[in-house]
């Protein structure tokens, strides 16, 4: 959360207020940012990824099932998790064993054909996944796009964080990695300053 401490510095240099900012999952959605620099992070937009989940069939019923039971619709990592859970069973399963050795070599045979509540889970040599999809968020004021209710924002319609005037973090758009293209929801390049 030191990103807001560091916006609140820079808002005395032009140069650094005159361009958009560049984040990662470290700060994305931060609502401090938001509570204690609403003005600043907007001018600065505060571009940032974060891993993001197939809407699937599959993710769907995964929410379905999650929000009743956590009042919240599942996120990146609570998808991640769930994966993860079941991929670890199916390796114990299919081994018959629970040998960590064992049950280790079998998961990345495992996760290359399984596709979770956050898509096709495939890891990579290093154990990571292969591919993630990533949203892309940043700040936007719902009163300067067209057809707010249209985005995916933090503060959703209906909230009190939500309006007119209220700095929010909005859906700016999703790299995906299969095509190795950026879709953009807001205008680019963004309007900063």
């Amino acid at each position: 959360e030191e990103i807001s401490i560091i916006q609140a510095t820079a808002k005395d240099y032009p140069a650094l207020m005159s361009i958009p900012w560049f984040g990662n999952d470290g700060y994305v959605r931060s609502t401090r940012l938001l509570e204690e620099q609403p003005d600043t992070a907007l001018a600065t937009r505060h571009f940032c990824t974060y891993a993001g989940v197939t809407k699937s069939d599959v993710y769907k019923k995964f929410e379905e099932k999650f929000v009743p039971k956590v009042g919240y619709v599942p996120g990146t990592y609570a998808c991640y998790l769930y994966d993860s859970i079941w991929i670890f069973a199916k390796a114990i399963l299919e081994t018959g064993s629970t040998d960590p050795d064992v049950v280790k070599e079998a998961i990345p045979k495992i996760a290359a054909s399984y596709f979770g509540a956050s898509g096709w889970c495939n890891l990579n040599e290093d154990g990571d996944r292969a591919v993630s999809i990533y949203n892309i968020w940043a700040v936007y004021d719902p009163g300067e796009l067209e057809n707010p209710e249209d985005y995916e924002w933090l503060y959703g319609p209906g909230s009190e964080e939500y309006g007119p005037g209220k700095p929010n973090w909005v859906l700016a758009g999703v790299y995906d990695p299969l095509s190795d293209s950026v879709t953009w929801y807001v205008t680019i390049p963004a309007e900063v300053g």
